[in-house]
């Protein structure tokens, strides 16, 4: 995908220690130990009227035994049929001001979202806990008709000290059905 490009060219420039995208890995001075970063989403409608606004829950949890700060979340939002993947709006619940907050770029283009919480440093994420982003996405009056799919990541993780060996289990990409 587009975005994993993009996210591959911050990692090669150092800015991320761990990635949300797949198999992406952050390589552990302290051992070969395989930790985890979890996620899923929820409140993802089946179907959904073009021009409505809908509430969605992301959950994330990790593992290692070290702290991690997620520093940006992403939702991506695409169709293989549809011509386009504009037209949808997400803004996000600031977990540490509890404002909501629209989404700060994206990742190439479209509707690849991507939230990036204050402060800068992120939102810490204790081992074995499980945190939620609640978001809420405007399918736009002209996104075309079928089939589109949705995943979040956070695609930025950074680490106190010595970094685990943190290996993304993505959760499942949720389908939802656009309707006129």
């Amino acid at each position: 995908m587009r975005w994993k490009r993009a996210l591959t060219a911050l990692a090669a420039a150092g800015m991320f220690v761990g990635l949300g995208a797949g198999a992406a890995t952050a390589q552990s001075a302290a051992g070969s130990r395989t930790y985890h970063m979890y996620n899923n989403t929820y409140g993802i409608p089946a179907s959904v009227k073009a021009g409505t606004t809908f509430y969605a829950d992301a959950w994330y949890m990790q593992n290692s035994p070290v702290r991690v700060s997620a520093v940006s979340y992403g939702l991506s939002v695409w169709s293989l049929a549809a011509r386009t993947d504009r037209g949808f709006t997400v803004s996000w619940l600031n977990p540490v001001t509890h404002r909501w907050q629209a989404s700060t770029g994206t990742w190439s283009q479209g509707a690849e979202l991507q939230f990036v919480p204050t402060p800068a440093n992120g939102v810490a994420m204790v081992p074995h806990k499980w945190y939620k982003i609640q978001f809420k996405i405007t399918v736009g009056k002209n996104v075309p008709v079928g089939t589109w799919h949705l995943n979040e990541a956070t695609d930025g993780i950074v680490t106190q000290g010595t970094a685990p060996h943190l290996e993304w289990l993505a959760g499942p990409d949720r389908a939802m059905r656009v309707h006129h």
